[in-house]
């Protein structure tokens, strides 16, 4: 992690503070884990390289949702935020896989279709949650438990599919009738 960029000059771990975009970030890490590469084994020099960029708020939101569809929901979200107004990815990869790229251009719900279809044939099932993955949740952010486990597992419920996919999100800037649009969607959530 104190391994520093060649031109730039930045420590590998002060790549998110010096670097704003994402993308940037994405890129300039792999400038620094190649020249690592050349120098340990450069008879792999000619690899290609891949990295996975990540705000830490968006794996845990990944963690808490409950099935495989709200999973494949959130990854098109993250991967969409700036369609919600906001300044970068969630996460990326850098570069893009071609599949993924391909696929993030189709709209939510056939991303999600898409998605579930091609690892599990359209069958909901819930996420896994270690144990470890629990311990950690109850020590650092134990309201998160509550609200999400305990209150959506036995109070709410699961999302059902078709619900997951038809979820429409409502627009922060359109100020009238959101109250309205809230109830009624509210009043139509069924929960199994």
């Amino acid at each position: 992690m104190n391994r520093r960029h060649s031109k730039l000059g930045f420590k590998l771990k002060e790549l998110p503070q010096k670097l704003k975009n994402f993308t940037n970030i994405g890129y300039r890490s792999i400038d620094v884990l190649r020249d690592i590469r050349y120098e340990r084994t450069p008879q792999w020099s000619q690899s290609s390289y891949m990295a996975a960029i990540i705000w830490s708020s968006a794996a845990v939101n990944l963690i808490l949702l409950q099935s495989n569809y709200e999973s494949f929901g959130g990854l098109w979200d993250g991967l969409q935020s700036k369609i919600f107004g906001l300044p970068d990815y969630l996460f990326l990869y850098c570069p893009w896989p071609p599949l993924i790229k391909t696929i993030t251009f189709l709209t939510r719900s056939g991303f999600i279709l898409r998605l579930s279809g091609l690892s599990t044939a359209h069958q909901l099932y819930t996420q896994g949650f270690s144990t470890s993955n629990f311990d950690f949740m109850l020590d650092h952010i134990p309201e998160l438990v509550d609200l999400v486990y305990r209150k959506g597992w036995e109070d709410k419920g699961i999302l059902r599919p078709a619900e997951t996919i038809t979820m429409e999100y409502l627009d922060p800037n359109e100020k009238k009738d959101v109250a309205k649009k809230f109830a009624i969607s509210s009043k139509q959530h069924s929960r199994i």
